[in-house]
């Protein structure tokens, strides 16, 4: 009784030891045993040799199947028998060790799609060549692999996606087929890039709905919460004219192989991408399906280049911040709400509204608008989920410092600073960075070289900066 009991409790979400589940002959795996009828879940190890036919036959309960990773078990005949329908709706073929006529196999002996919804291969061993299984890979049928796997192959009429795995912020990219992105901007964001600002050491990048076959891009884990998106495989044709034409200006070479570059090619000069920035290079070797930044090398620079995003993300967050505000104050016409967004203009966003916007105030919502300034420079992306991080103590001195030094990566900013500086506050200042971090520095004066630099940037185009438009620098 107690014996049963057992057996009934931990049936009831179908975990079992998976060596508890099933009759072997040596490496052969016979049948399932009575505790692997219940089972939901059945992995095969990775020892396994042979699934015989008929050996899930007497499965109640199987929905989930995976190939352990070092296995590369060859089903024969039909693995439910032939007189039974497939009850596997998801397959994980895990490691990179199980052949390609194996897996080929393995969709045969299904015999139908049956309940089969999801297949998920982490990689394969030998050439490939197409799995024709069409009774079973239906286009109701999705087959995912590592972006970096998914070339013209075919899996009957199934679905392909490509799996795209990030660890850190941004990546580069080059794919042997194309995809689109399906994911709408809530997980990974794919980009070109298309201009470089010698002056203010900027690279500018472009979203792109298609990242296509063969082509440089970055991606950026814009959630930050999930590590990986999955994008639809399409026909190289299928990329639309105007990301096309966005390719047609893009800077970002690719590779599907592992390539040696130098230093310069030509007339260019190559960058590497490192800590989310491109820096020159002096030569070594790009990974496979990676991509490195090649840009005229009048337009180069000894130092780094940071990446600054483009205005559709921006506009994301403008019209985000515009609806918070209607919501906090809805007496306020939109205008005013218009101006005070263009005070710093609408590429910022602030985490304090998103996370509390009943208990914020608009002076400091101000502030932290242009601490934040720049999207790249900002940690948040809780807008696209709705999660924030904890609203952090207000340091008003800290906040103009880090807004400052932010506007001070351009020159002409960083000249307005060291004009005021020496003329208006205190000659004994070498620099304007030893006057920006020492404590010596009041917060009425960080406040007061603010505002200098906000009567700057108000003049600049609405709602972004026009990288064309000079900054004035300041007289005495």
């Amino acid at each position: 009784v107690l014996m049963l009991l057992f057996l009934l409790l931990v049936g009831a979400n179908g975990a079992y030891a998976q060596s508890d589940c099933f009759e072997y002959e040596e490496n052969v795996i016979t049948e399932l045993t009575e505790t692997g009828w219940a089972a939901s879940s059945l992995t095969i190890p990775a020892t396994v040799t042979t699934v015989n036919s008929g050996a899930f036959s007497a499965a109640a309960n199987v929905s989930t199947l995976i190939i352990e990773a070092g296995g590369n078990p060859t089903f024969e005949g039909k693995l439910f028998g032939d007189d039974k329908t497939n009850r596997i709706s998801d397959i994980q073929i895990l490691g990179n060790s199980m052949t390609v006529a194996n897996i080929q196999k393995l969709f045969t002996s299904l015999g139908a799609q049956g309940a089969l919804s999801t297949v998920y291969i982490a990689g394969y061993s030998g050439e490939w060549s197409d799995i024709t299984s069409n009774a079973v890979l239906t286009s109701d049928v999705t087959v995912t692999l590592p972006a970096a796997l998914v070339r013209a192959q075919k899996f009957g009429d199934a679905k392909v996606y490509g799996r795209f795995e990030i660890t850190k912020e941004i990546i580069s990219f080059c794919g042997n087929a194309t995809f689109q992105d399906t994911d709408d901007g809530s997980n990974m964001l794919f980009y070109i890039a298309d201009e470089c600002n010698k002056e203010e050491g900027y690279i500018h990048i472009k979203r792109v709905s298609y990242v296509k076959k063969g082509e440089g891009v970055l991606i950026h884990n814009a959630k930050g919460t999930n590590t990986y998106a999955d994008l639809l495989r399409v026909s190289d044709g299928s990329v639309s004219s105007a990301d096309n034409t966005l390719y047609d200006f893009n800077m970002l070479v690719g590779v599907t192989e592992p390539t040696t570059i130098g230093s310069t090619d030509d007339d260019k000069t190559n960058y590497i991408l490192k800590d989310g920035a491109f820096h020159p290079t002096s030569g070594g070797t790009v990974k496979a399906n990676k991509a490195y930044l090649q840009i005229p090398t009048s337009a180069a620079r000894e130092g780094a280049l940071t990446i600054d995003f483009d205005d559709e993300t921006t506009e994301r967050i403008w019209n985000l911040m515009m609806t918070k505000l209607k919501e906090m104050y809805p007496y306020k016409p939109e205008d005013e709400l218009v101006e005070f967004l263009d005070s710093r203009v609408g590429r910022h966003f602030a985490d304090d509204l998103l996370s509390n916007p009943q208990g914020i105030t608009m002076p400091v919502l101000m502030l932290k608008i242009a601490m934040l300034n720049k999207l790249k420079m900002a940690p948040w992306w809780g807008y696209y989920n709705g999660i924030t991080p904890a609203v952090a103590v207000l340091d008003k001195k800290v906040l103009f410092r880090s807004a400052i030094k932010n506007e001070m990566r351009k020159k002409a900013i960083k000249e307005l600073v060291a004009n005021v500086v020496g003329c208006g506050m205190d000659k004994v200042w070498q620099t304007p960075e030893m006057w920006l971090e020492s404590e010596n520095t009041t917060t009425q004066e960080l406040h007061l070289m603010w505002g200098y630099i906000q009567d700057v940037l108000n003049k600049r185009t609405k709602h972004g900066h026009n990288r064309n438009t000079k900054t004035e620098t300041a007289a005495c």
